[in-house]
């Protein structure tokens, strides 16, 4: 496995640790259950990156993920933008989310091509 290819979403919490997830919510939501906030307003407001995590530990913004995935070719940025715009987000700066990132990624892994 590439250690610079995308392995999952992160969230990076203010007192810097970070959790991996199928979503950037299920991050959140596993840091509340592992005790690591005492309510899901603390954790949310303890966020300072909502990423993505590479297979050799980089932690990457959103943007910066997408970025590598194309330069990986892991995915396209037209079929990303595709498949953004296919589940219904709004513009540009929500297509950087990440259950479409996994979406996309799940067909790029089955040779679904843009």
């Amino acid at each position: 496995m590439n250690p610079r290819a995308i392995k999952a979403p992160c969230v990076t919490f203010s007192d810097g640790r970070t959790r991996e997830g199928s979503c950037h919510g299920v991050c959140v939501l596993d840091a509340i259950r592992a005790g690591w906030f005492d309510s899901e307003e603390a954790a949310f407001s303890a966020i300072r990156i909502e990423g993505f995590i590479t297979h050799g530990g980089e932690i990457l913004s959103r943007e910066d993920a997408l970025t590598r995935a194309v330069e990986l070719r892991e995915m396209t940025r037209a079929h990303y933008e595709r498949a953004a715009r296919e589940s219904g987000v709004k513009g540009p700066a929500d297509w950087l989310e990440s259950l479409t990132y996994d979406d996309v990624l799940c067909d790029v892994a089955e040779g679904i091509t843009a």
